[in-house]
């Protein structure tokens, strides 16, 4: 995604930065900032213990746009901050389209950064999915995509010209 000075919020009202910015926006990005985290913040883990807490949308230092994220340590005296990086879940969706699912070889394949960061990165990325409707958990496989169409449409791009 290509980075664009559009000058700040003020220079153009706060609504109308928005929309600007949301033109430059894929329809995943778009899809997600809608839901999170005004309708979902947490992110269960895959199998049991506490979920993760949304933590905030920012660009990384190489301007992508990621889900900042959080979890407590064992102690519940430290919150571990990760992030995934959204041009990277494009990637993989894009890639496991064909297959049908998404296994953590795939997410360690497509989402170099985001693994970077801890396998819980898997746990976060497939529920963002479920939370889309487009994949459900299948336990040790992984996640099933379950609406092929929505999962294409969620990856073209709404640059304006």
């Amino acid at each position: 995604m290509q980075l664009l000075d559009v000058g700040t919020r003020s220079d153009h009202g706060g609504e109308k930065m928005d929309a600007i910015i949301s033109d430059y926006m894929s329809k995943l990005e778009q899809s997600l900032k809608k839901i999170i985290p005004n309708t979902y913040s947490t992110f269960p883990k895959l199998e049991r213990g506490d979920p993760y807490h949304f933590d905030r949308w920012d660009s990384d230092i190489n301007g992508d746009l990621c889900l900042y994220y959080w979890f407590w340590n064992k102690n519940q005296t430290k919150k571990n901050k990760k992030r995934v990086v959204i041009s990277e879940m494009e990637e993989l969706i894009r890639n496991s389209l064909k297959k049908g699912h998404i296994t953590r070889k795939d997410f360690q394949n497509y989402c170099p950064i985001s693994k970077s960061e801890g396998s819980c990165g898997f746990a976060v990325v497939g529920r963002l999915l479920e939370y889309l409707d487009i994949a459900k958990y299948l336990g040790r496989i992984g996640f099933g995509i379950t609406d092929e169409k929505v999962a294409k449409s969620l990856l073209e791009n709404d640059e304006a010209p």
